[in-house]
């Protein structure tokens, strides 16, 4: 290994050499926080003098290019402000009948960004910077001027950041821009053929942003297979199990993990989390485990995208809770089983879910545990797995706190009184939860199951229609005078709750209105074809004794929804 310290400009200047990003580098993952940082630091101190920003390692290649294994993310924010400086000199008025400063532009084109005398055996294009498939093509669109509309990765975002701060600047600030970037270091490593390279990366990142327990662990399996001769199939394969993770490699590689090993590790302890999977990969056949990983990652892929290839399934997890891990690791666990029958599967899956809400509505911690537990004890049973599992739920009590209270189910009365209690709006619950929940009732009402069904997580994903208070949120002297004693009441203890909250279109036109404009408006509670506010048509008034029968009768439709009938 040797080591040079060098302007960040020469590295750019790749002189006849292409930059390539490395297999075992992360996508381009700065955002505009960091580009803005960056920027501001350089401005602030490289206008005094040379100013160092960290370490930039490559390899050479067998065409004497650059394999960059670290720095990627520096390299390219700097090639997106040369690109952005280029084009706000040649497409804004002010700049571009300056003569000095569009050839200045023709100069950083050629110096920092293209090669027009570019040959290369394998990169056909004349770019200095090749990036990861994916980044590679957004960063081609900028160079050529063709960026699309609908862009919205890192890679983009953060070249409209230099291009908008660019175009304000005036002519004589441009130049004092570009040649404080002349003054901007890095301490480049140049890696040799004996050289641990991955050893050396996992040192260097330890002083710039963190490595990710996946990206790390994705690096040790790229070491193990250069060590097992470079099969580059398997490279392939560990490139297409990043994409299939949507560039959440470590959620990936936990549940792949769990399902292989039997094992749940916590993303909290990170060296444990590390180590384990690293062991388990050094101790088994790399192809075995590579190939492994990525017939795993297409379900993963498959499941968060809600593209599952049998349809009643994918219906399922459509309308299923979809952004906790704790009851995914039911979901991976059971979709991964090629014994239970597809009906099977269902029938597990409709059983875990409702465990798991009626815990979640209940407080209960460690969420994950659940089952965890109870697969490892239909697993241990010999027979049929199915039947197994739900004489495994059947022996679990229904007590709700307690030491083993990861190991209870909530009873019909527990779950009943705390889904009346529930804040269901404010306090610790997600938006993809409320669209869930609403979701689930709205299409419970008249039956489960109801043939009828309307997508409510559609709907209020793309903005149609949102929660309503029925009794506001900011409370009004009209509302104060209907509620009257109960006013405190039905503030402290209801106004999140169940009892309180509908679906509509016409959040905005309710506003803070009397219960009989929202329910006679045009829009209004009367013209609703909600099954949710079927209800509220009826009533003449909405006091707190309205509020609770509501409450009474949505619980009904909840302890029907996410039954335990087994």
């Amino acid at each position: 290994m040797r080591t040079q310290d060098i302007k960040m400009n020469d590295i750019l200047n790749s002189r006849g050499s292409k930059l390539i990003i490395g297999d075992n580098q992360r996508y381009y993952k700065w955002l505009r926080k960091e580009c803005k940082q960056l920027l501001n630091d350089i401005l602030k101190y490289a206008k005094y003098k040379p100013y160092w920003i960290g370490f930039i390692m490559t390899k050479v290649t067998t065409y004497n290019d650059m394999n960059i294994s670290d720095g990627q993310q520096r390299i390219t924010t700097f090639s997106l402000i040369y690109n952005a400086i280029k084009n706000v000199i040649l497409s804004t008025r002010k700049f571009k009948n300056n003569d000095d400063l569009t050839n200045f532009a023709q100069q950083i084109n050629e110096t920092f960004i293209i090669d027009k005398f570019s040959n290369h055996p394998i990169y056909r294009t004349k770019n200095r910077l090749i990036l990861r498939k994916g980044d590679n093509d957004s960063y081609e669109d900028i160079i050529n001027n063709q960026i699309k509309i609908d862009n919205n990765d890192n890679i983009t975002k953060n070249y409209y950041f230099f291009y908008n701060f660019f175009k304000k600047k005036t002519k004589e600030e441009l130049y004092e821009i570009i040649n404080i970037l002349e003054n901007v270091f890095v301490t480049h490593v140049f890696v040799e053929v004996p050289d641990n390279e991955y050893l050396i990366f996992k040192s260097l990142n330890s002083t710039g942003r963190e490595l990710t327990p996946g990206e790390v662990i994705k690096n040790s399996i790229f070491n193990v297979i250069q060590e097992n001769g470079c099969k580059h199939d398997l490279i392939e394969k560990v490139n297409k199990i990043e994409i299939n993770s949507l560039r959440n490699i470590d959620n990936c590689l936990r549940y792949w993990y769990y399902v292989t090993a039997k094992k749940w590790l916590s993303s909290k302890n990170r060296d444990v989390f590390i180590s384990e999977i690293t062991r388990y990969i050094e101790n088994n056949n790399i192809t075995s485990v590579v190939n492994s990983l990525y017939n795993f990652s297409e379900l993963y892929n498959q499941i968060l995208t809600l593209t599952y290839e049998n349809d009643k399934i994918n219906s399922f997890l459509k309308r299923s809770i979809r952004d906790n891990n704790n009851y995914n690791i039911l979901i991976f666990d059971v979709l991964s089983n090629n014994v239970l029958t597809v009906e099977q599967k269902l029938r597990i899956l409709e059983i875990g879910e409702n465990i798991f809400f009626r815990k979640w509505i209940c407080g209960h911690g460690f969420l994950q545990y659940t089952f965890i537990n109870v697969l490892k004890k239909t697993l241990e049973q010999e027979g049929d797995i199915f039947e197994n599992f739900i004489k495994v739920i059947k022996e679990i009590p229904g007590t709700t706190w307690g030491p083993n209270v990861y190991n209870s189910i909530p009873t019909d009365k527990e779950f009943i009184d705390s889904f009346k209690e529930r804040d269901l709006y404010a306090h610790a619950i997600t938006s993809s939860w409320k669209k869930y929940i609403f979701n689930a009732l709205e299409n419970s009402i008249n039956g489960f199951k109801t043939k009828e069904y309307i997508d409510i997580y559609e709907m209020m994903s793309n903005g149609k229609i949102s929660i309503e208070h029925i009794i506001p949120q900011t409370p009004t002297k009209e509302w104060e005078n209907i509620l009257k004693d109960d006013t405190d009441e039905v503030y402290k203890k209801y106004i999140h709750t169940i009892g309180n909250l509908t679906i509509t279109g016409y959040n905005s036109e309710y506003s803070n209105k009397s219960f009989t404009v929202k329910k006679e408006m045009v829009g209004g509670f009367k013209d609703s074809s909600f099954k949710l506010n079927i209800l509220l048509s009826e009533y003449e008034n909405f006091t707190k004794k309205e509020l609770l029968e509501r409450q009474n009768f949505l619980s009904h439709v909840a302890i029907q929804r996410w039954s335990l009938n087994l």
